[in-house]
């Protein structure tokens, strides 16, 4: 009796470990289950990433290329409503460049300080330099830009440009004359390339900074006495 227990006890024993070996060879050979282990433990981990990580995407600014005397590479952005395109700066901003946008948005002007040259673009992407070539003086005398600068670096032809309605630039000038320091406030009217000092006997002074267009005018200081150029391009205290 005691030996059949021990046949028993034994065939138990030899028939548990075999289905347990089986069951262990299942697991490592049967390719579904593998697959679907892999793809549980990928989708458990995914979960994880999205539910802690983020994504910043920074759109791509639309904007219209412009190029500088020096080989500066810029862009005119703008935005766009409907058809109607409106500027909002000049990128890359590091580059610290002088621009100003009309009232209406659809016209952008950039200074090329090296080359002291005023451009301006249009909503079309039209780049046009608006810079006073010549001066002629009362005595019918002729003198470019560049003959200007060539016998003076320092000279100003003109700097800080701004515009004071839709179709005219303020801007600030040494002009008309050559031989002195002192500063002047011209306009030039896009729609007609004309320039035109303002009021040159009284709108002068060593030091002439611009301000904001206000409803008075573009607000101006001369050596600390502030006047306005009106949208007509007149002088106002």
């Amino acid at each position: 009796m005691g030996f059949s227990l021990l046949i028993v006890a034994a065939v138990i024993v030899i028939a548990a470990g075999a289905f347990i070996a089986g069951k262990s060879l299942l697991s490592k050979n049967n390719p579904q289950q593998a697959s679907n282990t892999k793809t549980a433990s990928n989708s458990d981990s995914s979960g994880q990433k999205a539910g802690t990580a983020t994504t910043t995407t920074t759109p791509a600014e639309t904007g219209f290329d412009v190029k500088l005397a020096d080989g500066t590479a810029l862009k005119a952005i703008y935005t766009t409503s409907g058809t109607t395109k409106k500027f909002s700066h000049v990128s890359p901003k590091e580059k610290n460049v002088w621009y100003d946008i009309n009232p209406a948005g659809d016209k952008l002007l950039i200074f090329d300080k090296d080359a002291q040259s005023i451009l301006l673009i249009d909503d079309t992407g039209k780049v046009t330099d608006v810079t006073n070539p010549s001066y002629v003086s009362t005595k019918g005398v002729t003198t470019t830009k560049e003959s200007a600068l060539a016998s003076n670096k320092s000279y100003i032809w003109c700097t800080s440009p701004a515009f004071i309605s839709d179709t005219k630039i303020a801007y600030i000038s040494q002009l008309p004359y050559f031989g002195k320091t002192t500063q002047y406030v011209w306009t030039v009217d896009i729609t007609t390339a004309k320039h035109k000092g303002v009021n040159i006997s009284a709108v002068s002074g060593e030091k002439i900074t611009f301000g904001k267009l206000e409803a008075k005018g573009l607000k101006i200081d001369i050596d600390g006495s502030v006047w306005y150029i009106t949208s007509s391009g007149s002088a106002v205290q």
